[in-house]
């Protein structure tokens, strides 16, 4: 991730725990980043405590196609 990646995800992890009581620590929040995966186990299941996932999805470029429909 980017420096600005990185201050953007401060940013919404501080407005998460003053403003909704959203933390890592208390289970409420999971995250997915390139640099850390926190409480994702059993993330899956309805009765999880994780109300917010934080991560990043990269954008492809470019596209998949079977050989014999592109030429």
């Amino acid at each position: 991730m980017t420096a600005e990646d990185n201050a953007i995800a401060d940013f919404v992890r501080q407005y998460l725990d003053t403003m909704r009581d959203i933390t890592v620590e208390n289970g409420r929040l999971a995250v997915w980043l390139a640099g850390e995966k926190s409480n994702l186990a059993g993330l899956e299941q309805p009765d999880n405590m994780a109300q917010v996932l934080l991560f990043k999805e990269a954008i492809a470029l470019g596209w998949d196609c079977p050989v014999r429909q592109c030429f």
